[in-house]
């Protein structure tokens, strides 16, 4: 069932019950089927967080259509390299950006439909696939990842089955709809039958909205980045907000221990660290971590294998390092109108017998579960030595004056010389000099930054993320001027 009796939808001063998010995702499913001349198999839904937006997700999935969510932030120009890429049936959008679709059929989200008599909407799960989500490309073009309803239901199967949700009963739902943790805040959450709190477009701009909306509706669940959790740290450092939530779930990003230890300290939930690339189904593997001592992204759900490979795609030696590769029923079948990048990261591995998908993500095997040890490409030379760029951050992060850090790396400046810029959000009382002296008690030469610069605030992508690329190019401003 893609609704329970007792699901809900609560958003602004509207509730709807199950029975109201039927009625109107059949309206949707009437229009997908009936109002619309093209014929085009992939519903695009480019609007602000609203009701309208889980309807038409739950018409499509009912389906045989497919639905591709992009966020009313991503630049236009962007939106149309990724619509180019698909066989779009109609653009959802709001009125204000119908005339920037003109080539495509359009309807506006906050439109009247007509309620129909004739009940296609099942309540269930069709076949075929889901929904398409872009990720970043490497040469600047963004990648479509298709998803099978298939590997959704493994998905949704194997979380059930690591997970115990019993005692959780609402969930704020916070994030991007471009970001493929979406679904579990809100299908997944009406299939569990839960209630679920949709923050609108300026409440998910406000941290500390969210934290309110948190402790006045008593929410259980919480599903949050690590980057995030630290901008929730700043506005409440013992997390008081957070105090009803019965179950945190964070992925997306390493979790720090020094942030696990501070959440541990301050919270009497459960904790849980989620690991899983867009190209794999939402999160394939959870640990518990609610009294762990480090962290770990634990073991594959059900149907899912995990392999530490070498660069020849052959097994590493026990306890020793290589890349996290992933094959089985949630694996996407590569990325749409790109057999360049499909080839590259999905691929047959006939020692293994197995397809698998390339994560780049450098791990190593740890008591039976997988200890997340980076990005490959997060790995840098400099000054002649290969270091992590998490790790200067880690590192900087200890200082007790300072909220936020973030390294950036330059292969050549300006001046076409290495330059390592170390940005930072301090506290009051925060002074240049000390953190300096800090860092070169703390870190080796080789890895002392070459500038430490303080900002206000990072750039985050709309899925939470911290965006390293905007920050890069904040940085070659500031450093410019």
């Amino acid at each position: 069932m893609l609704v329970q009796k007792t699901s809900q939808i609560i958003y602004e001063d509207m509730i709807f019950t199950s029975d109201a998010i039927c009625c109107n995702t059949n309206s949707w499913l009437n229009f997908l089927e009936y109002g619309i001349n093209n014929k085009g198999n992939v519903i695009v839904i480019y609007s602000h967080i609203c009701p309208e937006v889980l309807f038409v997700m739950l018409a499509s999935l009912s389906s045989e259509y497919i639905y591709l969510p992009i966020d009313i932030e991503i630049p236009l120009a962007r939106v149309n390299k990724i619509l180019s890429q698909v066989n779009v049936r109609v653009i959802i959008t709001e009125k204000e950006y119908i005339n920037a679709f003109e080539k495509y059929e359009t309807c506006d989200i906050n439109k009247k439909l007509k309620v129909s008599n004739e009940r296609l909407f099942k309540n269930q799960l069709g076949k075929g696939n889901a929904y398409i989500l872009f990720t970043s490309g490497s040469t600047g073009v963004p990648k479509g990842v298709l998803v099978s309803k298939y590997a959704l239901e493994r998905f949704i199967n194997g979380t059930c089955k690591a997970i115990s949700f019993s005692n959780i009963k609402s969930i704020i739902c916070i994030t991007s709809i471009s970001f493929d943790i979406f679904f579990m805040e809100s299908i997944f959450a009406l299939m569990m039958g839960w209630k679920v709190f949709l923050a609108s477009y300026i409440e998910r701009r406000s941290p500390r909205i969210i934290l309110k909306m948190i402790e006045l509706y008593q929410i259980d669940m919480l599903q949050v980045t690590p980057s995030r959790l630290k901008l929730i740290k700043i506005l409440d450092p013992h997390f008081d907000a957070l105090k009803t939530i019965k179950l945190l779930m964070v992925g997306g990003e390493q979790l720090s221990i020094l942030l696990l230890e501070e959440l541990q300290k301050n919270l009497q939930c459960q904790i849980y660290n989620a690991y899983g690339p867009t190209e794999t189904t939402i999160w394939v593997s959870y640990k518990d971590i609610t009294n762990a001592k480090s962290v770990l992204i634990g073991k594959p759900i059900e149907g899912v294998s995990f392999y530490i490979l070498d660069s020849n795609l052959s097994p590493v030696n026990k306890g020793e390092i290589g890349e996290l590769c992933i094959a089985g029923s949630t694996l996407a079948e590569g990325y749409i109108c790109n057999k360049e990048e499909t080839s590259k990261k999905f691929l047959y591995a006939s020692n293994l017998g197995r397809f698998i998908y390339r994560t780049g993500d450098k791990c190593r095997v740890e008591d039976g579960n997988i200890m997340w040890l980076g990005r490959n490409d997060y790995q840098i030379k400099l000054r002649g030595y290969r270091i992590e760029i998490s790790e200067i951050e880690k590192c900087i992060e200890q200082y007790e004056l300072i909220d936020l850090c973030a390294v950036v790396y330059f292969e050549k400046n300006l001046s076409n010389k290495e330059l390592l810029v170390c940005c930072v959000i301090p506290k009051k009382g925060y002074n240049i000099y000390d953190i300096n002296k800090f860092i070169k008690i703390e870190l080796p030469r080789y890895m002392w930054p070459d500038i430490v610069l303080e900002l206000n605030a990072f750039p985050y992508t709309v899925g939470g993320k911290l965006d390293r690329n905007e920050l890069k190019n904040m940085v070659l401003a500031m450093i410019s001027s």
